[in-house]
């Protein structure tokens, strides 16, 4: 009776396990429920929905810091202007040509429709929603399995985190790119399950956002189309008869995306004409210039890989060692037509944009010592964009399909490897590489979210303060009472000044327009993006603030004040008590222990 017992007890045990595992993977006892299953989209929405929403709560948890970040006093702050001329109109950098246009028209109508910190939040949780949909349909698509993308992402986060090159991010503030990289990776998304007609639509909509984001991914797509043409052939050919799946089909007919290329390609229109308009009319040496300026003075720790520290160096190579490792371990397993050209498809758009970020790295080895226009001139195209996203998510895809089993199923399409893992004891008789890879998937993307967010909630300073405003030789009360000041400051400017007053700002800062709402006649971290903008940014620059062989920090004299008030017509000017110690021979407006507001009669 007891061995009655037990078996009942097993078998009720198996049952459940089955039912679970079902759930989660959409797969029987005896395989595949059915092809159209494996995208839960179709029946299964809600399910995506709350994925999705589960995600972007990991997103906001590592993410969420208060406003505003690094970048987004710089690019929403001109979103404001865009729809508000009358915000700070006399400023350079604001009054620039708009080179994210599209972003602007659409998403930074926020930030004229509610306070710029509101603006910040209400834009983030848009991108974070926006990414986090794109990324849990693209997991739930390369693999036929439930919650993928919530499983993968602590780990997809901590690999983007540490495993970058260049210094991007994909997770952040509001900003256009952020909506780029969403649309991207629902175009991804249609490529693995070999609909390519659709994910032209997502890629032009995404370059409309961010030219560059979609247009690299764009043309690394078109490549990877082309050589997967010239060895499959003209015909889309059915790699396994015994499914009608999109995706295990070889390729889908070029005939068949002609109206995907040519609404994506007038998409991209939206991104790509004002890009080409910053520099219309300018001549060769004048584009050059500019160039220069923003690749080796302003950006080159994101465009210059000879620039980029040692540290990056050293993570991105052990991120693309793990992937490799992991890559070589999963793919010698793939058993099915289907899976194995599904990853062909990802692997063949990842190593296109390898070649992308490689040609970059030529072109500043090559270059930059002996014809530093030439380099800039193509360094500016952000070679690593694409490189910095593509090798953290081919590792997570690598490291959840080993932790996993999936290695050993071969796509899923075997019953027996599958019913064989799931009667099993957890974990029994598992090689070295899934008990690492389940280590991964535990560990350092759950231990960063965790850090990440007692540090958004402990820091007192939001980061483009933190990033520029604050010396690292203060101690946390001195930076606290910097901080307290300058938004003082800010404030009193803001409601005491005409709002077309144009002010002479400290050069350790770039939130002056953030919190007071006025022009400035030039921050360091507002360059614009057009040639003639960048070279008379750069000369401002250069002109108004003073500099030692140590670096800037030196005293304005009386006349330098003067000179800068005639040439420029400046209202006001905002003094660093920290580094001007002897005030100038100006009505003192407003001050307080660390900046002081001088009018000029």
């Amino acid at each position: 009776m007891h061995i009655c017992m037990s078996q009942e007890k097993e078998g009720l045990d198996k049952k459940i396990s089955w039912k679970f595992w079902g759930f989660l993977t959409k797969f029987g006892r005896n395989g595949p429920k059915s092809a159209e299953r494996l995208f839960f989209l179709k029946k299964s929405g809600w399910l995506l929905v709350a994925e999705s929403l589960l995600v972007a709560c990991l997103f906001s948890l590592y993410a969420g810091s208060a406003a505003p970040e690094v970048n987004e006093s710089h690019y929403l702050a001109k979103a404001k202007h865009f729809w508000d001329p009358e915000f700070a109109p006399r400023d350079l950098f604001l009054a620039s040509s708009d080179a994210h246009w599209f972003f602007f028209a659409t998403i930074g109508w926020l930030a004229n429709a509610f306070p710029l910190p509101m603006a910040a939040w209400f834009g983030r949780m848009l991108g974070w929603l926006a990414i986090a949909f794109g990324w849990c349909l693209f997991m739930g698509r390369v693999f036929p399995w439930r919650f993928a993308g919530a499983l993968a992402a602590p780990l997809w986060i901590a690999s983007l985190h540490w495993g970058q090159l260049s210094g991007e991010w994909v997770i952040g503030g509001c900003e256009a790119k952020v909506f780029a990289y969403a649309l991207s990776f629902v175009g991804l998304s249609e490529i693995v399950i070999n609909r390519w007609s659709r994910a032209w639509y997502w890629f032009g909509l995404a370059a409309a956002f961010h030219v560059l984001t979609g247009g690299w991914i764009t043309l690394a797509a078109l490549v990877s189309y082309a050589l997967l043409w010239m060895r499959i052939g003209r015909t889309a050919l059915i790699q396994d008869q015994s499914s009608t799946s999109e995706a295990d089909q070889g390729l889908e007919p070029l005939r068949a995306q002609w109206l995907g290329l040519l609404t994506g390609g007038c998409l991209s229109l939206l991104g790509l004409i004002p890009a080409i308009l910053l520099n219309r009319g300018i001549d060769t040496a004048t584009a050059e210039q500019g160039a220069m300026i923003y690749v080796f003075q302003r950006l080159p720790h994101h465009l210059s890989p000879m620039r980029f520290s040692s540290e990056r160096w050293f993570l991105y190579a052990v991120t693309v060692a793990l992937t490799l490792l992991f890559g070589w371990i999963y793919t010698r397993t793939l058993q099915t037509a289907s899976t194995r050209m599904k990853f062909l498809r990802l692997m063949l758009i990842s190593g296109i944009v390898t070649l992308i970020a490689l040609a970059g790295l030529f072109i500043d080895l090559s270059l930059s010592s002996w014809a530093t226009n030439w380099s800039a001139s193509l360094l500016r195209f952000y070679w690593f964009r694409w490189n910095d996203v593509v090798w953290p998510t081919l590792l997570t895809i690598f490291t959840i399909a080993i932790a996993s089993g999936e290695y050993a199923i071969g796509g899923g399409t075997s019953p027996s490897p599958l019913r064989k893992s799931v009667d099993s004891l957890p974990f029994s008789g598992k090689p070295w590489f899934r008990w690492l890879a389940i280590l991964m998937l535990l560990v350092p993307g759950p231990l960063l979210i965790a850090v990440r967010f007692v540090e958004n909630n402990r820091s007192y300073l939001v980061p483009a303060d933190r990033a520029s405003l604050v010396m690292r030789t203060e101690t946390p009360a001195m930076q606290r009472q910097v901080s307290d000041d300058w938004l003082d400051v800010c404030y009193w400017v803001r409601s005491n000044t005409p709002k077309d007053a144009l002010f002479l700002t400290p050069r350790f800062q770039q939130t002056f327009k953030w919190y007071a709402h006025r022009a400035e006649v030039a921050c360091w971290k507002d360059a614009p993006q057009d040639a003639r903008g960048l070279i008379e940014w750069e000369r401002r620059l250069l002109e108004i603030f003073p500099r030692s062989a140590e670096g800037y920090g030196i005293p304005m004299s009386d006349q330098h004040l003067q000179e800068m008030r005639l040439r420029y017509n400046v209202d006001y000017v905002i003094l660093d008590r920290r580094i001007q110690h002897q005030p100038p021979l100006l009505p003192l407006v407003h001050s307080n222990d660390t900046f002081a507001v001088f009018e000029f009669p």
